[in-house]
């Protein structure tokens, strides 16, 4: 019988500011106890009760130690499904050049940019990405609420294992094909 693929949560946070990717940790990867959310849109905390980690979270806080760790990660035969990437950070590249080499790697990478400028429109980016990549990104502007970020990523790894999905059964369709 077939084995069915083990489900992928894992994600990449890729921002320069600590406290925006600490932000995601806090939606996505709580502490197993009862602590506060924080939101990028400042202000107060809100208590949660505790829960189960739902995402294996990864930080990065540039697009070249966000490359780095992806690259890790493959060499050691773990996927990331998807990420979320600041546009502007400081240093060499920036988010969407950091995406667009990352799907040199992994052409099945999914993500969201989340920029605090509105400098390049969607359709910019969807001409920069091309037909190819038009179903594996998404947009968000800060500052962004915790159900923002977890319906993202929700949507991220759901199409990412709804592909492996597929894929792994047309793989034993074609295999019980061949037998007959």
């Amino acid at each position: 019988m077939a084995q069915t693929p083990e489900y992928n949560n894992r994600m990449i946070c890729v921002d320069d500011e600590k406290d925006i990717v600490q932000a995601y940790v806090d939606f996505l990867a709580p502490a197993p106890t009862s602590t506060p959310k924080r939101s990028s849109r400042g202000g107060g905390t809100t208590p949660t009760a505790p829960t189960a980690s739902e995402y294996e979270l990864l930080r990065a806080y540039s697009g070249e130690e966000a490359l780095k760790l992806v690259k890790t990660e493959l060499a050691a035969g773990r996927r990331i499904a998807g990420g979320f990437f600041d546009v502007k950070m400081d240093g060499g590249i920036d988010g969407i050049q950091t995406i667009q080499e990352i799907w040199k790697i992994d052409p099945e990478f999914h993500c969201t940019i989340v920029t605090a400028y509105q400098d390049r429109s969607v359709q910019d980016i969807n001409q920069l990405f091309g037909p190819r990549f038009k179903d594996q990104w998404d947009y968000l502007n800060k500052p962004f609420t915790q159900g923002e970020i977890l319906q993202k990523a929700r949507q991220m790894t759901a199409a990412w294992n709804r592909k492996r999905s597929l894929e792994d059964a047309l793989a034993h369709l074609k295999a019980a094909q061949a037998q007959l």
